[in-house]
This record gives C-alpha cells, sequence and structure tokens, in this order.
C-alpha cells in the first residue's frame, strides 16, 4: 500500500511523463529510494482514479472541498412528512421550511476556462480545423464541420464530468480564482 504522498507523486509524473508506466517507476523508485517500483496497472490506478474523482484517496466523484449535504433519516423523514401533508408545496418552501436550503450562488458572467466551450471546445476545434492549413472560407467552415462531427460521445461525457469539477473547485474557493488544474 502507497502512502498520500506516493500516489499523488506517481499521478502527477505519469502525466508530466507522458503516460509512460517505465519512466514514471523510475523516478519514483530515485524520489523515495527504493529499490522496485509500482508495476504499470498499480500506476495506473490512482491516475485513473484521479481523472475521475479529483483525488487519489477517495472514490467520491468530483470530491473537492467538504460535503455540501448530508442525507440523514431525519431529513427525509422531515420531508416526507410535509410532501405528505401539502403535496402543493414547492421544493424551495419545503427548503426554506426544513431549513435544508442551499445557498444560492450567481453564475460568473465572464469566467474564462470554466465553461466547456471555453477549455476544450475552442481548442480542439482550431488545432483540428487550422492543422489542416485551410486556404479559403469554404474549406474552413467544412474542416469546423467535420471537427465538430468527428468528436466523440466519450470525449463530450469526460468534458462534462470535468466541467462539474471544475464547478466544485470553483465553489470550494468561493468563487476566487483556482490555481489552473489539468482535468
Amino acid at each position: 500500500m502507497y502512502s498520500i504522498e506516493q500516489l499523488v507523486f506517481l499521478v502527477l509524473v505519469y502525466y508530466r511523463l507522458e503516460h509512460s508506466p517505465t519512466a514514471t517507476r523510475r523516478s519514483f523508485q530515485n524520489r523515495f529510494n527504493v529499490p522496485k517500483g509500482p508495476d504499470a496497472k498499480t500506476i495506473r490506478k490512482p491516475f485513473a482514479k484521479f481523472k475521475r474523482t479529483g483525488s487519489v484517496d477517495d472514490n467520491r466523484v468530483g470530491n473537492v472541498g467538504p460535503r455540501q449535504t448530508v442525507i440523514t433519516s431525519e431529513n427525509v423523514a422531515k420531508v416526507h412528512g410535509i410532501v405528505q401533508q401539502i403535496p402543493r408545496n414547492t421544493v424551495r418552501r419545503i427548503a426554506s421550511e426544513t431549513g435544508l436550503k442551499r445557498p444560492r450562488m450567481d453564475w460568473p458572467p465572464y469566467s474564462p476556462y470554466l465553461t466547456p466551450c471555453d477549455y476544450f471546445l475552442w481548442g480542439a476545434l482550431k488545432d483540428t480545423v487550422y492543422g489542416n492549413y485551410p486556404s479559403s472560407l469554404d474549406e474552413l467552415e467544412s474542416g469546423i464541420c467535420v471537427a465538430c462531427n468527428s468528436i466523440s460521445f466519450e470525449t463530450l461525457k469526460d468534458v462534462m464530468s470535468n466541467f462539474i469539477l471544475r464547478l466544485r473547485h470553483l465553489i470550494f474557493s468561493n468563487g476566487e480564482h483556482f490555481e489552473i488544474i489539468v482535468f
């Protein structure tokens, strides 16, 4: 079993060394002065976990900062009782009556690198389209259409998962600037 420091080291070095398990293992051996480093599977596992959850030691997806809500049997019973009494109650009314209301967060209108289009789509399209050196407006338009259609469902799914993680980082930092994190 590896310490959190060692797991973080594995994730950072594996990313920095362009996903090379062999180079990562050698760096690990040098850094922690051990004769045998982790195997490729052991190196890839915390990296995949970090990509999925934002943490090397917690399985909660998008784990950034403290938990925002807690579901308890008392809270569930309160809400259930209110709904049984007056089924036409709105969610806001129930939340204010039970004290379970979440604080409202205004969306930052000009927040660069927050939305998926800002931190993924435009860069990906630009790289794909201009990699073919379009020489006319028609070629440019055609290249943009082809590039948009070539984005896979898996890629979009990953982008949206990362978007949720970015929002959680934003909430945890109280809307302040947070370090650019490779997601």
